[in-house]
C-alpha cells in the first residue's frame, strides 16, 4: 500500500501522507487524526476547527494495525479494533475513497459517499468468511467447543495471575467471542436468544488485555471529539461516534479466524497456538514467501500445502536474529537482552507517540522503500518497533497443551 500511495500520491496529496504502513500486509487504516484532513475544506463542519487544534496532533500515532476483517459484519454491533462507531455507521467505510478528499471539492466527495454508502454496505454484509478446506478431526474438535464454551479460564485451580475482567459470563473464550455450538446457542440458560450466535462486541479492558496500548493511547479525549463531530461520525445521530469510549480493545468474533492470522490488532502474533501461549511467540519473524525470482521481490506464499501451519494455525514463518550492528528498524534489538527495547526505538517510540503524524512524516526514512532490498525488509516484522508489541492475551497461558490443542481443532470449523 504504502509502494502504491507513493505512485498515486500525486492524485490526491492526502494519500500522500496516509501512506503509512512500516510492514507488508499491515496498514494505519483508522487513524483519526488524518479523517481531519479528509474534510479539511469543508466551512460547515467541526473539523477545520479540530484540525488547528494542537491536542490532536500532539495525541500520538496508532501506528501499525492489521486491518479487521470484512466478512460477517453483520455479527460486531460496533466496529473497529476499539468499537469506537456503530456497525452501521456506514459513511466511514468509504472514506478513503472519497474523491476531493483533503482537497476543496469536498462536497462531491460527501455526496459520492452518500450515493454508495449502502451499496457498498449491503455487499459488504454479504461477505462470509470461508470454510476450513483441510481435513479436520472431528473427535477432538467437539472436545474443544465444549473448552471453548464453558472452561473457566479463572477458576480456582487455575491460578490465573491476570485481574479477573468485571463483565458477564463463565470466563470461557465464549464470554468476549461470542457463542458459536448449537447446543449452547440454543440453550436460553447460556444464551439469551439465539439470534445473538457469533456476536462479539465485548471491549476488554487494556488492564486485563495487556496488548499493545498506542492505539489506546492516541485516540485520546481529542480524538474522540474529533470523531463525535464530524460528517463521518454523524454528528447529531444519538448512538454512533457519541458512544466513543476507549477503555480497551474489541473482543472479535471468530469466524474464519482460521483464515484471519496474523493475529491481535496489530498482526504481532503469527499463529493460534502462541496467541494462546504467550511464550512461544517470535521476537523477530517473517513470513514464508514464494521462491525468489532474480530482480524482483516476492510476495507472500499463499499456498497452503506449502506455507500453511495446521498444527498452530496460520501462516509459516521464520525467526530472524536480532542485530545491534545495524540501524535498520525491522531487526534491529539487543542480542545481549532480547526483551530490551533498543535505544533508538525508544526515542522513535517517544517521538511517535507525541506526534500524531510523526509516524506518517518520518516513514521514508526510518523505513525507506527504495531498493529491492529496503522492500524485503518490510516483510520483517519486530515485536520491539512502536506499536508492534507482541505481548497480551495472556489470561490463556494457564491451559494446557492438550487444551490448547483441541480448542484450535474447534477453531477451524468456525
Amino acid at each position: 500500500m504504502t509502494l502504491f500511495l507513493g505512485e498515486l500520491g500525486g492524485l490526491n496529496p492526502a494519500f500522500t501522507i496516509a501512506s503509512l504502513n512500516r510492514i507488508r500486509g499491515t496498514g494505519n487504516i483508522t487513524n483519526f487524526q488524518l479523517f481531519a484532513l479528509l474534510t479539511i475544506f469543508d466551512p460547515d463542519g467541526t473539523i477545520p476547527g479540530v484540525f488547528l487544534n494542537p491536542e490532536v496532533w500532539a495525541a500520538g500515532s496508532t501506528g501499525t494495525e492489521d486491518p479487521p476483517n470484512w466478512w460477517n459484519l453483520g455479527h460486531r454491533p460496533v466496529k473497529f479494533f476499539d468499537a469506537g462507531m456503530s456497525s452501521d455507521a456506514t459513511r466511514i467505510e468509504l472514506s478513503w475513497y472519497m474523491p476531493g478528499a483533503a482537497l476543496p471539492n469536498y462536497q462531491e466527495g460527501y455526496d459520492w459517499i452518500l450515493d454508495n454508502e449502502y451499496q457498498a454496505n449491503t455487499w459488504m454484509l454479504g461477505l462470509k468468511s470461508p470454510a476450513y478446506p483441510l481435513p479436520v478431526n472431528t473427535a477432538l474438535a467437539a472436545q474443544g467447543s465444549i473448552l471453548f464454551h464453558t472452561l473457566d479460564l479463572w477458576a480456582a485451580n487455575r491460578n490465573n495471575p491476570v485481574v479477573k475482567p468485571q463483565q458477564a459470563g463463565n470466563g470461557s473464550c465464549a464470554s468476549c467471542h461470542g457463542a458459536y455450538a448449537p447446543r449452547y446457542v440454543n440453550d436460553p440458560n447460556f444464551l439469551a436468544n439465539p439470534l445473538f450466535e457469533g456476536m462479539a462486541a465485548n471491549v476488554t479492558p487494556i488492564g486485563v488485555l495487556d496488548t499493545d496500548d498506542a492505539r489506546l493511547l492516541a485516540n485520546d479525549g481529542a480524538i474522540a471529539t474529533q470523531a463525535r463531530y464530524s460528517f463521518f461520525g454523524y454528528e447529531g445521530q444519538d448512538g454512533c461516534a457519541d458512544k466513543y469510549n476507549m477503555i480497551g480493545y474489541l473482543a472479535q468474533p471468530l469466524y474464519g479466524i482460521w483464515a484471519s492470522a496474523p493475529y491481535f490488532h496489530n498482526g504481532s502474533v503469527p499463529d493460534l497456538w502462541s496467541l494462546l501461549k504467550s511464550a512461544d511467540r517470535p521476537r523477530i519473524w517473517r513470513r514464508k514467501s514464494k521462491s525468489p525470482r532474480f530482480g524482483v521481490v516476492m510476495g507472500f506464499e499463499t499456498d497452503l500445502a506449502k506455507a500453511y501451519d495446521q498444527t498452530r494455525i496460520g501462516w509459516k514463518y521464520d525467526t530472524i536474529p536480532c542485530s545491534y550492528l545495524t540501524f535498520s528498524p525491522f531487526n534491529h534489538c539487543n542480542p545481549w537482552d532480547p526483551n530490551e527495547t533498543p535505544l533508538i526505538e525508544s526515542g522513535l517510540s517517544l517521538l511517535y507517540g507525541n506526534g500524531a503524524l510523526a509516524w506518517n512524516l518520518l516513514g521514508s526514512i526510518v523505513a525507506p522503500s527504495f531498493s529491492n532490498s529496503d522492500i524485503e525488509d518490510r516483510k520483517i516484522y519486530n515485536t520491539r518497533m512502536f506499536s508492534q508489541s507482541n505481548s497480551g492475551h495472556t489470561f490463556t497461558d494457564v491451559l494446557t497443551d492438550a487444551e490448547r490443542t483441541a480448542l484450535i481443532e474447534y477453531m477451524k470449523t468456525l
